[in-house]
């Protein structure tokens, strides 16, 4: 009598064998729809799409990462040109903010340019901060690019 171990070995191994079509006493016939070979190849078909699909998309991930620190960029552009005027030194003032910020996220003030550019969706601490130093267009009569005044 066939244990039920046995079954689950035949199972397997009638699509490893050639002769899974000869009259071999051994060869039961047990539902094909469970183990057929389409069912096999499809389900190890969407295990090799789901790896492919996970490779190709953390190969992809400092792209969607760059163009996130693209436009928050541009919203710490606009924040300081917005409060432009309306504080009495906006360079502290973001400095300060920015400075905070980071205390309170526990973000590394210093990271690792490698883990930045991979990792990263916003500019780091350190980048938003130099920027902020920097930005003041209005010193030599300039005018900011989202508040034309």
């Amino acid at each position: 009598m066939w244990r039920d171990d046995d079954l689950i070995t035949l199972r397997h191994m009638r699509y490893l064998k050639p002769w899974r079509d000869s009259a071999d006493p051994r060869d039961v016939d047990l539902d094909d729809r469970t183990c057929s070979p389409a069912a096999i190849a499809s389900r190890t078909g969407f295990v090799a799409l789901l790896f492919v699909i996970s490779i190709v998309s953390f190969l992809l991930e400092p792209v969607g990462n760059s163009i996130g620190r693209h436009f928050e960029h541009q919203a710490d552009v606009y924040g300081q040109e917005a409060i432009h005027g309306i504080v009495p030194d906006p360079q502290k003032t973001v400095l300060a903010v920015w400075e905070d910020d980071g205390k309170s996220w526990l973000e590394d003030p210093h990271p690792n340019p490698i883990i930045e550019f991979w990792l990263y969706s916003h500019p780091s601490i350190e980048k938003r901060a130099n920027f902020a130093a920097q930005y003041d267009l209005w010193k030599n009569g300039g005018h900011g690019e989202f508040f034309k005044n």
